[in-house]
């Protein structure tokens, strides 16, 4: 896989909103500030890809490390500094992957895909092959800002962030409600929210350039797009050490992206279950 290296991050990313997860609101007291965290889960885990002739994403394993100093954290490659911090509200400047690159990192595409009757055009497709092998997308890294509203019942997120690598140069803006709850040992957390993306993302992501068009499919630009998705996290703790977890998530893209050629699903699921130990 050509982003292999980086798999784990995928999982991290999908399985979660861009800002962190509530449910490290509880798991925070294991971790002292200034020390090095890290947990290595063995498991099965992945993540559909809804593209088309793309293979899903698989992992048996998902490490997932964090830092927290009195400023600076890291969560997995989540890189963030506290802005403003109170009893109820938190402020951050932070930077993450954009996830839509991952969807074109399988090494195992077929190389000939036939488009006939798969686009929605009024005119008949001719049987014609494309090759789908060569389109390839750069991963982004996205930096911007989040806010948080947390209280007894439940925590908000809001986070604003903007391509800082020259990919794209496309915005996100998240909103997350998130309710953790804990009942002895286990630790539950259900999340909803939704994921705004401009159209620089989706059109770099999501259409086709006039090399890799070489049959000429008439294309329509997806545009903006609000794709809303829900969590639900579990953990059992053994021990401060060992720990059970489960994670699933499903989102759902925007009506929009039924506009794209090389979406074929407009909704996945991405999920992990195994055994966790914390060094």
């Amino acid at each position: 896989m050509k982003y292999a290296v980086f798999l784990f991050i995928t999982l991290a990313s999908l399985l979660s909103a861009t800002a962190p997860l509530a449910q490290e609101d509880i798991e925070q007291s294991l971790v002292k500030p200034g020390t090095f965290d890290f947990r290595l889960t063995a498991g099965y885990g992945g993540i559909e890809n809804p593209l088309r002739q793309r293979e899903n994403i698989r992992s048996p394993l998902l490490p997932e490390f964090s830092y927290y100093g009195e400023k600076f954290f890291v969560e997995n490659l989540v890189l963030g500094y506290s802005l403003y911090e109170s009893r109820n509200w938190m402020v951050d400047a932070y930077g993450y992957f954009n996830n839509d690159g991952y969807f074109f990192a399988d090494s195992n595409t077929e190389k000939i895909v036939s488009l006939a009757g798969i686009t929605q055009n009024t005119w008949r497709v001719t049987k014609v092959p494309l090759n789908l092998e060569d389109v390839e997308r750069d991963l982004s890294y996205m930096a911007g800002i989040n806010i948080s509203h947390i209280t007894n019942w439940y925590r908000t997120n809001l986070s604003i962030a903007k391509d800082v690598t020259s990919v794209h140069y496309g915005e996100e803006i998240s909103l997350t409600f998130s309710k953790p709850m804990q009942w002895k040992s286990l630790t539950t957390t259900i999340q909803a929210g939704a994921t705004y993306k401009s159209s620089d993302i989706t059109d770099y992501y999501y259409y086709l350039t006039d090399d890799e068009n070489n049959i000429s499919i008439r294309q329509t630009a997806v545009g903006d797009t609000i794709s809303p998705w829900a969590n639900v996290s579990l953990r059992y703790h053994f021990n401060p050490t060992w720990s059970i977890g489960f994670s699933l998530k499903k989102t759902w893209f925007d009506s929009k992206m039924k506009a794209s050629v090389l979406v074929e699903d407009t909704s996945f699921y991405s999920g992990f279950i195994g055994v966790s130990y914390r060094y």
